[in-house]
Parts: C-alpha cells; structure tokens; sequence
C-alpha cells in the first residue's frame, strides 16, 4: 500500500503529540479514521507510560490528517478514547472531570 498524507494522521492531546498511519480505506467515515487514529495513539503512549501518571494528556483529543492545520479537526473527549482503548478505571476518571470542567464552563456562561 502507497503511504500518503491522507493516511497520517495526528494526535494531540494535551502536550502529548503522536502521528499514527491509519488505512482510511477500511473506515466508513472520517470520524472512524481520526477515533481509530486516537485509539492506537493512546494504546502506544501507555505502552510506555504508566496510567497512573498520564498528566500529560488532557480531557480532550484533537485529531486531524498530518499537514492540515486546523482544516477537519476531529475534536473528542479522551475518555472515549480511554475507554475504547481499555483502560476503563482511567477513562471513569477523565469523564469525571471533564463533566466537572464542562459543568463549571456552562455556570460561567449563564
């Protein structure tokens, strides 16, 4: 199979950046590519890191096609990716906060 650009995608969450190479051609959609992108970014971060001290990772996933800033940006929160990854116990914790962040975030607005 040819690599190219539409078949790299990257991964930021948090200060944590990964470029994963996905075959779009399998995924039905995009946003299938960029979650499949995400998943196996995570999985090879904690192939390294310990869950126990994932602080570099935030509550949300960016995820776009290597080359295209900020053009199709798929935006996710990382407990989905936590948790389609296996790491359950940890993607709890992340929804946790990010329904706390995102809670405090609508009082401001109201």
């Amino acid at each position: 199979m040819k690599v190219n650009s539409k078949d790299m995608f990257e991964v930021i969450c948090g200060s944590y950046c990964n470029t994963v190479k996905i075959d779009r051609e399998i995924f039905e959609s995009y946003k299938d590519g960029c979650f499949e992108a995400a998943t196996q970014s995570i999985e090879e971060y904690f192939a390294d890191t310990d869950p126990e001290e994932a602080a570099t990772i935030s509550i949300f996933c960016v995820i776009r096609t290597k080359g295209n800033k900020k053009e199709n940006d798929f935006v996710i929160l990382t407990h989905n990716i936590l948790r389609n990854a296996g790491y359950h116990d940890l993607a709890s914790e992340f929804e946790r906060a990010s329904d706390s962040y995102l809670s405090a975030i609508n009082k401001k607005e109201k």
